[in-house]
């Protein structure tokens, strides 16, 4: 299980669990989320990382 504080923030809530359940349906690792961090650092103008995670398959990394 994963446990996390959001200290009230509900818009937070919500959109980790989007996130959440996008990598579990996703089969994503430890190693891709860190892979996603690399990409998004490199990314210019990015999105936000939520949204960057969901517009990015986790397969594509791996590659």
């Amino acid at each position: 299980p994963l446990i996390y504080a959001a200290y009230g923030d509900k818009y937070l809530i919500e959109s980790f669990s989007v996130v959440f359940d996008h990598l579990i349906n996703q089969r994503a690792t430890v190693g891709d989320l860190y892979r996603y961090l690399q990409e998004y650092s490199k990314v210019p103008s990015p999105p936000s990382l939520f949204e960057y995670i969901l517009r990015t398959p986790a397969k594509q990394l791996r590659s």
